[in-house]
């Protein structure tokens, strides 16, 4: 688990490419339609030979839960003689790993998961290292107020989620390291010691952590979500689990209904859509989008906009770290800075994070990586461009700019 941006994906590509010689099996959760980070790790799940699943449009801790007991089925079921070591999910930046835990230890549905020895879930928490500290105080703070979506105001502040994903840990990753300031890494160390003073605690770079450290983790028992009955106040999430997956109605299963998927202009069978919102959507007002085109994006609108971006976070005393834009041929970030003339704020700035690929004219033969989070944004070449072959056929698809958008209060127009 672990925020938006965190680095959750380049973890797990390092534990692909590692030659460890333990067998996973591999579930990739994002919450857009468009899951950019099992495309990011195709190369790496293929190479190692690694089963995968990719779940996308949802999430694994509320409404793609059945999905991710179902996957883990698919996995362990497709090894066969040959058994797994461990299956790996990476869930979205917005999801609660109690709540994910709580779905893969719940009484199987299935009378085959049932025949077969219980799963033995830990927890691993990637978190931003430069950013955390700064965006968890930030969020705490009385005068940030909770973003509104079109359904009403969400009920909390994203900084729990920043909490809860720290206490729920068994394993606390803290990277980026070496791009945080040492007064941000030791802030952050500070803060998730205060959170959760039991997990264990690695300082990472680019994702790096020996894997027999990330999957033999001890487990502590005070990360069950069934234990805080105990605690005053405190409601065991079980019942209202099976509740949800009980009320989920075939075309939401599916994923056919626009409840589920926004490209669908299907109604829901249930008619109760807003009972359907992720609770990422409901708990924080974090919603997401995709925007595709098959046009070549000019890259002097886009530094233009990036300036734009800029200026609105210099006044907000958090300016944006560009990097990779020698990759396309760009001006320095320097000069991207000082690109923007309008005034105004930039229709980006609620954007919590953003991934996907660009089709440029400073190389149309070549696809580019964008990945921005917080206040970085990077720049990356992802490839040549594949063969054009239909999705539906289980291509790529032609040649585009596909970029999945995840925020809070932004106006998606």
């Amino acid at each position: 688990s672990g925020f938006l941006g965190a680095g959750k994906t380049t973890v797990l590509e390092q534990l692909l490419r590692d030659q460890h010689g333990f067998k996973l099996g591999v579930i990739v959760n994002d919450l857009a339609s468009v899951n950019v980070d099992a495309a990011v790790l195709r190369d790496s799940i293929n190479s190692s030979g690694t089963q995968s699943v990719s779940l996308e449009n949802g999430c694994v801790c509320c409404t793609a839960a059945d999905d991710l007991q179902s996957s883990v089925q698919n996995l362990i079921r497709g090894a066969g003689s040959s058994r797994l070591d461990a299956i790996v999910v990476e869930m979205s930046g917005v999801a609660e790993p109690a709540r994910a835990k709580q779905v893969l230890e719940a009484p199987a549905k299935s009378t085959w998961l049932q025949k077969n020895k219980a799963l033995a879930v830990r927890t691993v928490t990637v978190v931003d290292s430069p950013a955390f500290a700064m965006d968890y105080v930030r969020e705490q703070s009385p005068h940030n107020q909770p973003a509104h979506t079109a359904t009403g105001e969400c009920d909390e502040r994203y900084g729990t989620l920043l909490a809860e994903q720290v206490e729920s840990a068994d394993l606390l990753l803290l990277n980026k390291a070496d791009v945080a300031t040492a007064e941000e890494l030791a802030q952050t160390q500070a803060m998730v010691k205060a959170l959760n003073e039991i997990a264990t605690v690695r300082t990472t770079q680019y994702g790096k952590v020996k894997v027999d450290e990330f999957l033999a983790v001890e487990l502590k028992a005070s990360t069950d979500v069934k234990s805080s009955e105990t605690t005053e106040g405190a409601v065991d999430i079980a019942p209202s689990l099976e509740k949800a997956a009980d009320s989920v109605s075939a075309c939401c299963a599916a994923k056919m209904c626009s409840s589920t998927n926004k490209d669908s202009t299907k109604d829901c069978e249930s008619g109760q859509s807003e009972d359907m919102r992720s609770r990422a959507e409901a708990r924080f007002g974090i919603t997401s989008f995709v925007y595709s085109t098959e046009r070549v994006m000019s890259r002097q609108l886009l530094l233009k906009q990036l300036g734009e971006w800029q200026k609105t976070r210099s006044h907000m005393g958090d300016k944006l770290n560009l990097e990779g834009l020698s990759h396309v041929n760009c001006q320095s970030s320097t000069d991207a800075g000082q690109l923007g003339t309008e005034s105004g704020a930039s229709p980006l700035a609620p954007i919590l994070r953003s991934k996907g690929i660009l089709l440029m004219d400073a190389d149309p033969d070549v696809a580019f990586y964008w990945s921005h989070a917080g206040k970085s944004i990077t720049f990356s070449v992802f490839g040549p461009w594949p063969a054009n072959v239909p999705q539906s056929q289980g291509g790529f698809g032609a040649r585009r700019t596909e970029l999945v958008f995840i925020g809070a209060g932004y106006n998606e127009t």
